[in-house]
């Protein structure tokens, strides 16, 4: 992503990439573009907004 990226094998197989990144809708689309394969841990802000986002989505199909 940039030069403060860091990414640890945290456990078999499981991998925690962290890095400092702007708050945009490219890194919405790109968190949502990974799909069940990854699990925002923080900051909590951007946990909410991809909460709310696929809660919304959601509605369409229920």
């Amino acid at each position: 992503l940039n030069e403060t990226q860091s990414l640890n094998e945290i456990s078999d197989g499981h991998w925690r990439l962290s890095a400092r990144v702007k708050h945009t809708v490219q890194l919405r689309n790109w968190l949502l573009a990974l799909g069940a394969q990854a699990k925002v841990t923080a900051p909590q802000v951007i946990r909410n907004e991809l909460s709310d986002y696929l809660s919304a989505m959601q509605q369409h199909y229920t």
